[in-house]
């Protein structure tokens, strides 16, 4: 019944409802890992805690708590548990994408980014139309491991699938500013030689107008320049428009 009623989009009447069943069968694993799922859908997260480790202990083989749980866990900065719950499911290689990069991300809290990184890294090189955020981690693991070359490489390749992501422009802009200008000085000498080559105009105008944050610089200067070229060339480019319009704004 109460997995009807959140199909309906009734929480409240979805918790009541598992609740009373949990009463009369506290040993149901599937009970409290539905209900441990609706109240962290619902940001009870102590309540969503408690009632995916009673899922887990009852039933340690449902990936799909383990893997919730471990998102709890990082989410109220308990990496230790996080790591302690998801290096199992990754040692037994029944963990998928999702499982990998919650264990990524306690690795990255616990400081052990290389780690991280190289655990990203398979994700990405197995499926490089890997979800934003996963990249967005893999990118502030190979930075944080000082691999700024990798960081970079990312940034450019997750543009590249999620062409209109500010947050991965912040990002982008958070990596060392002497290894992001050496970067870009080499995608501007690029299209210099490529000068029609619109996809970099807006990737390279959209970061510079990013890595200027208000100070209407050179670099805003010669993202304007860049922009304003690419809707020139494509002037039914929606992104090159969106990134030129938030240039002139900036």
């Amino acid at each position: 019944l109460g997995v009807s009623y959140l199909q309906l989009g009734k929480s409240a009447e979805a918790d009541t409802a598992l609740r009373a069943y949990l009463k009369r069968k506290p040993e149901s694993a599937d009970g409290h890992a539905v209900l441990g799922t609706l109240l962290f859908h619902a940001g009870q997260l102590a309540g969503a805690r408690t009632e995916l480790e009673r899922a887990v202990r009852l039933e340690p083989s449902q990936s799909d708590a383990v893997k919730l749980l471990g998102r709890v866990y990082n989410l109220q900065g308990d990496a230790a548990k996080a790591l302690a719950l998801m290096r199992p499911l990754e040692a037994s290689r029944a963990a998928d994408d999702e499982g990998r990069a919650i264990l990524a991300r306690a690795l990255l809290s616990t400081g052990d980014a290389p780690a991280g990184a190289w655990l990203l890294d398979g994700v990405l090189a197995a499926n490089p139309r890997s979800p934003l955020p996963t990249y967005m981690l893999a990118v502030m693991a190979a930075r944080d491991a000082h691999d700024v070359a990798k960081a970079l490489e990312l940034c450019e390749r997750a543009q590249a699938a999620y062409p209109n992501s500010e947050e991965l422009e912040a990002l982008t802009v958070s990596i060392p500013e002497a290894d992001l200008i050496a970067r870009t000085s080499q995608r501007v000498e690029q299209i210099k030689l490529h000068p029609g080559n619109v996809g970099e105009l807006v990737a390279v105008g959209r970061i510079m107008t990013a890595a200027d944050k208000g100070k209407r610089s050179v670099a805003l200067e010669l993202a304007n320049t860049l922009l304003a070229r690419a809707v020139r060339l494509e002037p039914a480019h929606a992104s090159a428009w969106y990134h030129y319009a938030r240039c002139l704004t900036a």
